[in-house]
């Protein structure tokens, strides 16, 4: 009698572990992205970074996930999956940090180093901002009356730039494009206006627009 009952259980404790089995395997439970948490394969194509207007898409979807939460967060994420040769290119930010501010900050080059856009992207010349300016004062999105537009003016930029050569400030927004490879030069904007300026010195060369027009920059 006991012998029956101990096959009953052996039995019932068989049909547990198999039906425990089938429901573990890998087309039941779908593997995980480690950044979302969101079932592989449901992450789009096609992500829009926060900074940039126009979608950038990569045959690669590692890619596609590195700017997925946003530009500001780029460095950090690159971190996690960077091979050793990235991650000493990406400690190289922090060594110089030409530009001031913490590395995090120089989202174009994390860009170039992983890979999302060649080194020789373009870049946003003096032109291309005062044109850039102009056309936003036809269109009535830069007035003296209105609180200076930044992110809007740092978007548009980032259609040409992909993204700024430094995104930082203290209390306030003050981002960063050199105007060249030589990186001499580098246009600022701020919640002020934007300005052209020499990396070795703190006055404008040149002032493209001015909130406070008449008053020490």
């Amino acid at each position: 009698m006991k012998r029956i009952v101990l096959s009953t259980t052996m039995i019932a404790l068989i049909f547990m572990l198999c039906a425990c089995g089938d429901g573990f395997n890998s087309t039941s439970i779908p593997a995980r992205d480690y950044q979302t948490g969101t079932p592989a394969g449901i992450i789009e194509a096609t992500i829009t970074p926060r900074n940039t207007p126009t979608p950038m898409t990569y045959s690669d979807s590692s890619l596609n996930e590195l700017v997925s939460q946003g530009l500001d967060r780029l460095y950090v994420n690159s971190m996690r999956v960077a091979t050793d040769e990235q991650k000493r290119k990406l400690c190289e930010i922090h060594d110089n940090r030409e530009l001031g501010y913490w590395e995090e900050a120089y989202e174009r080059r994390v860009a170039e180093i992983m890979g999302l856009i060649p080194e020789n992207w373009p870049r946003v010349s003096v032109s291309d901002a005062k044109r850039i300016l102009q056309e936003m004062i036809d269109e009535e999105l830069i007035t003296q009356e209105r609180e200076f537009p930044t992110n809007l003016v740092k978007e548009r930029f980032n259609e040409i730039a992909f993204a700024p050569d430094m995104d930082g400030g203290s209390g306030m927004i003050c981002v960063r494009y050199y105007i060249d490879s030589t990186k001499t030069d580098f246009i600022e904007v701020s919640a002020r206006g934007v300005i052209v300026r020499d990396i070795t010195s703190s006055e404008p060369e040149e002032v493209l627009y001015d909130t406070l027009p008449g008053n020490p920059w």
